[in-house]
């Protein structure tokens, strides 16, 4: 959304002073797959929601980058299910040693300076969740899709990897997750036209899933207009990711747990 939170609380504050509204493309809210997923866990089907796991790529662009570009929509989803984190504590390094500022960097992609090659992150939540995550550079390989969020309860765990067919996938059983386990696909209604739209000319896999949910969040943000309320994917929205990956930074230089939202606005990279 912005390359510092300073910035983006302006961005938020012109929108609000000219009575606009402001979308950010995180088309995961809107994809039914998660729409599902999150129906499952409010209605108790997984029990007891405990854990939020978040992964990253881990390409070439694993730890900082991986993180930012990718790992905003992972965290914005994790509080898509779980609401406002309360605090985040972080660890960060660069070539197995602990990350410094030094490190910092333009990555590959225009977002803003970014550090370190590994990174993992625990988040608080409300009633007790607590979310992970974590990107390491050089661990995908062109096979098997690492990245993912998966959603462990005291009865079930659910998991979907962002690979082309992204299923919604539950493991019904109660023991924990490290120990493995066999995963059922969840059957989904198809998906349907929205009142009143064209048909989406074809396509298949991930080409499809961002057809309809660039669709649906185009029609979100018309709607929220017309009804004077904010987007699913709302500036705010997007401000809070950027909060639990800038929290991951300052954490690391203060060692400790820190509280969400951060007092700081600034680039804790001190760029």
């Amino acid at each position: 959304m912005a390359a510092d939170l300073t910035d983006a609380d302006r961005m938020i504050a012109a929108a609000d002073s000219a009575g606009v509204r402001l979308a950010v493309g995180h088309l995961a809210r809107y994809a039914a797959v998660f729409q599902a997923a999150r129906e499952l866990i409010q209605s108790g089907d997984i029990g007891q929601p405990l854990s939020v796991f978040c992964r990253g790529k881990e390409d070439d662009r694993g730890g900082g980058e991986d993180m930012l570009v990718l790992g905003s929509h992972l965290l914005d989803l994790a509080r898509f299910f779980f609401g406002d984190p309360r605090w985040v504590f972080g660890h960060v390094t660069t070539d197995g040693r602990d990350m410094v500022k030094a490190d910092a960097h333009e990555p590959t992609e225009p977002v803003g300076a970014v550090a370190g090659d590994a990174i993992v992150a625990l988040y608080g939540f409300a009633n007790g969740v607590r979310g992970h995550f974590e990107s390491r550079r050089g661990l995908a390989d062109g096979g098997e899709v690492r990245m993912g969020i998966t959603v462990s309860g005291s009865e079930a765990t659910l998991a979907v990897r962002y690979d082309e067919n992204r299923d919604l996938r539950i493991r019904r059983t109660r023991r924990p997750l490290e120990e493995g386990g066999d995963f059922e696909v969840v059957p989904g209604a198809p998906p349907t036209d929205p009142p009143g739209a064209d048909p989406l000319p074809p396509a298949e896999g991930i080409g499809l899933y961002f057809a309809r949910s660039n669709r649906l969040a185009a029609i979100d943000l018309i709607q929220a207009i017309e009804e004077d309320r904010e987007p699913l994917a709302s500036g705010r929205d997007a401000r809070w990711s950027l909060e639990m990956i800038h929290g991951v930074y300052v954490s690391h230089f203060e060692r400790r747990a820190m509280p969400l939202p951060l007092r700081g606005r600034q680039h804790p990279l001190g760029q």
